[in-house]
């Protein structure tokens, strides 16, 4: 990556998922991103964020790129292409919500019982995912018209937190590869494996980042 002064980079942007897509997929990108003096963009916080940057672009741009691009299906499950999907952008503009990262807190009510429900939300064109809140899950569960609930698909799964170390591990190992049969492939990345998260021993000691085998 070519060095850049600070005054020439602006950093910690955030996509909304609705017109930046990523130039080697075409997906369309939700996240944090970085835009240089060029004008050129770049998935990460700061150009420190990936050793191999990936580009983003407007997807506005799209139309004077090339007609083989605009043509390209942005949306899996109605087939919509780029062309479409800008335009369609263009004569209905939009304020309708997407779904922002929320981060649990399990209570004790939750250690007590020994598990929670974690609620995750994912774009149906590619493997970014957010974690989210249990509102925002229903809103985009049950369709509200506020939301662009069309671009995702949501789930809920029971999280184990306490109890016998090693089978708290295998169970959430086990209900997050049950999510990837279906349309979560790419969860157990998102979640870094790390299946002890927000577990606690009898001594309300964190086991942290360990993965077992």
């Amino acid at each position: 990556m070519p060095y850049y002064p600070k005054n020439k980079i602006q950093t910690n942007l955030y996509s909304n998922g609705k017109s930046l897509v990523n130039a080697s997929t075409l997906a369309l990108y939700t996240g944090p991103y970085y835009k240089v003096s060029n004008g050129q963009m770049f998935i990460g916080q700061n150009p420190q964020s990936n050793r191999y940057p990936e580009e983003l672009i407007d997807i506005f741009d799209f139309p004077e790129i090339d007609e083989t691009i605009t043509n390209t299906v942005v949306s899996t499950t109605s087939g919509e292409t780029v062309g479409q999907y800008v335009q369609n952008l263009k004569d209905n503009p939009t304020d309708k919500q997407i779904p922002i990262p929320f981060y649990p807190k399990p209570t004790p009510q939750d250690y007590k019982k020994g598990y929670f429900t974690r609620y995750f939300a994912k774009q149906i064109n590619n493997f970014s995912f957010i974690e989210i809140n249990r509102q925002t899950y229903l809103n985009l569960f049950q369709n509200n018209s506020e939301y662009l609930w069309e671009l995702y698909y949501v789930t809920e799964i029971p999280w184990q937190i306490s109890g016998d170390v090693n089978k708290v591990y295998h169970t959430n190992e086990n209900v997050v590869k049950l999510q990837e049969r279906n349309k979560f492939r790419g969860l157990s990345d998102f979640l870094r494996k790390n299946y002890l998260k927000f577990y606690l021993d009898k001594e309300g000691r964190k086991v942290g980042e360990v993965k077992m085998r």
